[in-house]
């Protein structure tokens, strides 16, 4: 059998001719996006404490009067690691009152230090800005006196904590929104596509002119109710 060429142009053609379908299916999974998403996706609240870490050493130095914090920089990362330590969190949760589990607590808590210094950043992160405040505020009061049970290594003081109210951060809903309306678009465009691509029917003359390049000396009408139809 004869290969069938599909012109770019006929399957641009069949592509545009079938706009509404593309647009409709993007508008509508857009749409299935977007509430899936504003139901989904909540505001977070965010507070911040900033810590300092002082050793044993510094102790002594600072009550003569001597600033040194050299020892104090070397075991900050030790101070971060037991404040994620599910002793700490536990306790935190029962001082607290919270219905959080030791592992869902962590996954909202983040320390950020700077090489060299002896500041440690505390961030906690939740659904809600009662819970956040209570966490770091609980963290603040309870991981001191822990690290010195444990690591008998001086302690961390607080510098500052958060208040009320907190900035509420609301992830924007529109990028997933663009991307599941482009995917629903994307799929009739697709179908429509093979469809042109595999379509070998004789539709009218001049789609069989420019397929077999012959001469068409008649055509047969089409007969309904006894007229002939216009255009066939």
């Amino acid at each position: 059998m004869e290969n069938i060429e599909i012109s770019l142009f006929d399957i641009v053609f069949r592509i545009l001719k079938r706009w509404y379908i593309i647009l409709a299916c993007g508008i509508l999974t857009g749409g299935l996006t977007y509430s899936f998403v504003s139901k989904n996706i909540h505001p977070t609240y965010t507070g911040v404490s900033t810590l300092y870490a002082v050793s044993n050493d510094d102790i002594e130095l600072l009550t003569k009067g001597i600033s040194n914090i050299t020892q104090a920089k070397e075991i900050v990362t030790t101070y971060t690691q037991m404040m994620t330590t599910d002793r700490v969190l536990n306790k935190v949760i029962e001082t607290g009152k919270l219905d959080y589990t030791a592992s869902q607590l962590r996954g909202m808590i983040a320390t950020y230090t700077t090489k060299g210094s002896p500041f440690i950043t505390l961030t906690v992160t939740s659904g809600s800005e009662e819970d956040t405040l209570n966490i770091i505020n609980t963290m603040v009061e309870i991981v001191p006196q822990e690290i010195y049970d444990v690591l008998r290594v001086g302690y961390v003081e607080a510098i500052d904590t958060p208040t009320a109210p907190l900035t509420p951060y609301m992830a924007s809903p529109w990028k997933k929104v663009l991307i599941g309306g482009g995917a629903g678009a994307i799929i009739p465009l697709v179908i429509i596509l093979i469809y042109a691509l595999f379509d070998t029917k004789i539709r009218n003359i001049n789609n069989l002119v420019n397929i077999y390049e012959l001469t068409v000396l008649g055509t047969i009408p089409t007969i309904q109710n006894g007229k002939v139809a216009k255009g066939k």
